[in-house]
């Protein structure tokens, strides 16, 4: 994913989040799914059959009555049924769970401002929307320098990484119609010492973007300017708050996973 022209990497702890909520789906499908396999063929398969003696010695014949074939509709209807259950199940709990993490991430944020403006919507909006254009102007002009006091350390040194390597390779993003369209806080982690304070925002923007050789200006891609959403962590930095991962991937699953906590409240 490009920032605008950046490779962006995700932190360890935000893949092994994702990863363990598939692992857990998958998991409990898995289970659950054999469960019912296992009890509705056992129930269609118990139909018929026997044992006896012969005359050549003891003998065992199994036999299925065509109510209990192996070949019974009913062990693919029970399967089908046990998965539009957890189907089901899941949609419910990421309802639920989606829903308790914007009360909480509202409640915590409403509650913190009380205490600590740095913690106010409209203080974080303002500071935000600082960040957001500094960034973008950082990386179109190949000097990350222009918003070092909006990043932290490692994502300074990510981005200049790869504006070093655009300068080598003569590429140069021109970014046109640069727009910040809205912002919303969906994870708040509030701890008692405040360097480790964080909070995840989804941003919509929406920019034109293309890019050049810089010996010959001639275009080399161009993309129609385009609104997208992404989540970004701000931590806090020296200055305020500080951009310091981008995910450029929003899915349902990152909410879900979301838990807003406070140590202050």
């Amino acid at each position: 994913m490009q920032f605008r022209g950046l490779t962006m990497k995700f932190s360890t702890k935000r893949i092994k989040r994702t990863i363990n909520f598939y692992l857990a789906r998958t998991t409990a499908v898995g289970i659950a799914v054999l469960l019912f396999a296992v009890e509705a063929a056992a129930r269609a398969g118990g139909g018929g059959g026997g044992g006896g003696f012969s005359s050549g010695g003891y003998s065992s014949s199994r036999s299925y009555s065509s109510s209990g074939g192996p070949d019974n509709p009913l062990v693919f209807i029970a399967i089908l049924g046990g998965f539009a259950f957890i189907f089901f199940c899941f949609w419910l709990h990421s309802t639920y769970k989606l829903r308790k993490n914007k009360r909480d991430a509202e409640r915590i944020i409403r509650e913190l401002t009380e205490i600590d403006r740095s913690w106010n919507p409209k203080f974080i909006g303002e500071r935000l929307n600082k960040i957001y254009f500094a960034v973008q102007k950082a990386w179109m002009e190949r000097d990350q320098d222009l918003a070092k006091e909006y990043m932290s350390q490692r994502l300074y040194d990510e981005h200049k990484e790869q504006t070093e390597i655009m300068k080598i390779k003569h590429e140069k993003n021109i970014l046109k119609n640069i727009r910040l369209l809205g912002f919303k806080i969906v994870e708040v982690k509030d701890y008692k010492e405040d360097s480790k304070d964080q909070l995840w925002v989804e941003i919509h923007g929406a920019i034109k973007d293309s890019t050049i050789d810089d010996r010959t200006e001639e275009v080399i891609k161009c993309e129609p300017s385009e609104q997208f959403k992404e989540l970004w962590l701000l931590i806090r930095g020296e200055t305020g708050w500080v951009l310091h991962e981008i995910d450029p991937s929003v899915t349902t699953e990152d909410f879900v996973s979301m838990n807003s906590m406070s140590e202050a409240l």
